[in-house]
């Protein structure tokens, strides 16, 4: 069983890998082009670097420590959802950032990951009682 504060190497390889070629194709779209600069090569690499970084830092969390705060994480999304609507700024034809300075914040963002929470809580919870028929064995007291 794979701990809950540690990520497989083979995790941490293949996302270095995916980044570094979403990285390498951008900088190539945006090397020597007028109509997007090499800022916006920057721009991502900087996320993908934070992206990262909480990568490591989650990873240090017992994931079962989202199960007892699934709830409430949801229960903030919805406040938020709310708030947009009142509160949040226009813009593209729809209301649906907020607006902290130079940061934006986009509620439906968190919202998804609430959902995720929710729902493993929420299934998890209710397991439906599975019915096997002959073909399978229980092998070492567990049916597969």
């Amino acid at each position: 069983m794979i701990s809950a504060r540690h990520i497989p190497r083979v995790i941490w390889i293949h996302t270095i890998l995916i980044i570094a070629i979403g990285l390498l194709a951008l900088y190539s779209a945006s090397y020597n082009n007028d109509v997007v600069g090499v800022s916006v090569f920057y721009d991502q690499l900087y996320c993908a670097l934070v992206g990262v970084l909480l990568m490591f830092l989650l990873s240090r969390v017992n994931y079962r420590k989202f199960f007892d705060v699934a709830y409430i994480v949801y229960g903030i999304s919805v406040f938020f959802l709310i708030l947009v609507l009142v509160m949040g700024r226009h813009a593209l034809g729809a209301t649906r950032w907020f607006s902290v300075g130079d940061f934006s914040f986009q509620p439906s963002e968190f919202s998804k990951l609430a959902i995720i929470f929710l729902l493993g809580r929420y299934f998890s919870e209710r397991r439906p009682r599975l019915s096997f028929d002959s073909s399978f064995r229980a092998i070492g007291g567990r049916w597969y």
